[in-house]
């Protein structure tokens, strides 16, 4: 993609985008111009011209989706696409981007990146046969052994029928107090790597809200080596979630941090 600063006209390219027999609408046989798109996707463009920030608020049918990433996209810069759900996060990621990027004719690098309880750890499957589980658990627990040979992600989502409640989900998954690291016999392998290095080399990155909350609270050195290289949008889906994922993300953070304090009192006597 362009650098950043390399975005001047961007309201005049993005209004043709969604003129009718424009490109966008040779690639999309549902497209219809709608007023209300072409309006928010020029509000978006203005503000990565100007510079700022901008809430929008659009109802149901208005093509949110491609309004803010059609502006997104052309201006070149890298951005980061922040979703209330897993769901439509894989939504955006498998089918929305892919579909637009086509008729766009952008070749921008894409990634999609989840917290690290959605990927499979690979050296915790291979422990999880030492654990007392339930039969159940155990029949998923082989059906996870057989597609971990062929996945090159290692997102849980991807496993079909793999219920997300399955008792065996935390013995093949890692948490930030278990995960080895480095030292992991696994780590040339780990998935959760392999998503962040993808994630720090894309245009854009999809992630959902309580991703991109641990993002910056754990202010990773390559996030923060990476950023001032340019500019990075972010673009966020369902605002109005974000308020009970802060509440939970807070709650969970203190109680974490409370029991470090506890552990580090009591070690030192």
């Amino acid at each position: 993609m362009r650098s950043a600063g390399m975005h001047s006209g961007l309201v005049q390219a993005v209004s043709s985008v969604f003129d009718e027999g424009s490109l966008l609408g040779q690639a999309t046989e549902a497209f219809a111009q709608r007023s209300g798109q072409r309006e928010m996707a020029r509000a978006v463009a203005q503000t990565i011209e100007a510079g700022g920030a901008l809430v929008v608020e659009a109802g149901t049918g208005v093509g949110k989706t491609f309004a803010y990433l059609v502006p997104a996209l052309l201006s070149g810069e890298r951005v980061m696409v922040s979703t209330a759900t897993k769901a439509l996060q894989d939504q955006l990621f498998a089918r929305d981007l892919p579909r637009l990027l086509n008729a766009l004719g952008l070749p921008a690098r894409t990634a999609l990146l989840k917290g690290r309880s959605s990927y499979l750890c690979i050296h915790r499957m291979k422990l999880a046969r030492q654990e007392h589980v339930e039969r159940s658990a155990l029949l998923a627990l082989a059906k996870i052994e057989k597609w971990a040979v062929t996945t090159p992600s290692g997102d849980l989502a991807e496993l079909p029928g793999l219920d997300e409640r399955s008792s065996v989900i935390p013995l093949v998954t890692s948490t930030r107090d278990n995960c080895l690291g480095s030292t992991c016999p696994q780590y040339k392998n780990c998935h959760v790597v392999l998503a962040r290095k993808q994630a720090l080399a894309a245009d854009v990155v999809v992630v959902n809200h309580h991703c991109f909350l641990r993002i910056w609270q754990c202010a990773n050195r390559a996030w923060r080596n990476c950023c001032p290289r340019c500019e990075l949008r972010f673009l966020m889906r369902r605002i109005s979630s974000m308020k009970p994922v802060c509440s939970s993300w807070a709650r969970c953070w203190a109680r974490r941090s409370c029991l470090i304090l506890c552990a580090t009192c009591w070690l030192r006597g």
